[in-house]
C-alpha cells in the first residue's frame, strides 16, 4: 500500500512539473515577437501621425514641420540615449512623450525605429 501511494505522488508531481514547463515555454518564446508588436503599436499610435507608417515623414504634418526621415543615416547614427532623449523630452518641433510613454515603451520604440531602417530605409539624410 505504501509503495502505491508513493508512486501516485511521484506521478502527480511529474505531471505537474510537465504541465508547468509546457505553460512556461510558450510564454517565454513569445517575448521578443510581442515586444516588436508593442513597438509597432506604440509607433502607430504616437508617431505615425507625423512620421508616417514607414518613418519617412511624408505625411502632411511631417512635411509642414520638416520632420526627419527616421530611416535616414542622420537619425540612425544617433545613439539610443539620444533617441530616448528626443522621444522623452521632445524638440522645438516635436512634443515630449515622457508623461505618456514609460521607459520600456521608449526602448521598444527605439528598437522599432531601428527596424524601420533595416526594412527598407533611406540612405540619405
Amino acid at each position: 500500500m505504501i509503495g502505491r501511494g508513493l508512486r501516485e505522488m511521484r506521478m502527480k508531481y511529474c505531471f505537474s512539473l510537465i504541465v508547468g514547463l509546457l505553460v512556461c515555454v510558450p510564454l517565454s518564446a513569445s517575448g521578443p515577437a510581442e515586444a516588436a508588436d508593442d513597438g509597432a503599436a506604440t509607433f502607430n499610435s504616437s508617431c505615425a501621425g507625423c512620421h508616417g507608417q514607414n518613418g519617412a515623414g511624408d505625411t502632411a504634418i511631417g512635411k509642414s514641420t520638416g520632420v526627419p526621415d527616421l530611416r535616414s543615416s542622420q537619425v540612425q547614427s544617433q545613439p539610443d540615449s539620444r533617441l530616448a532623449d528626443v522621444i522623452e523630452n521632445g524638440t522645438s518641433r516635436m512634443p515630449p512623450f515622457k508623461s505618456t510613454l514609460n521607459e520600456d515603451q521608449v526602448k521598444m520604440l527605439i528598437a522599432y525605429v531601428r527596424a524601420l531602417a533595416k526594412a527598407g530605409g533611406s540612405g540619405g539624410g
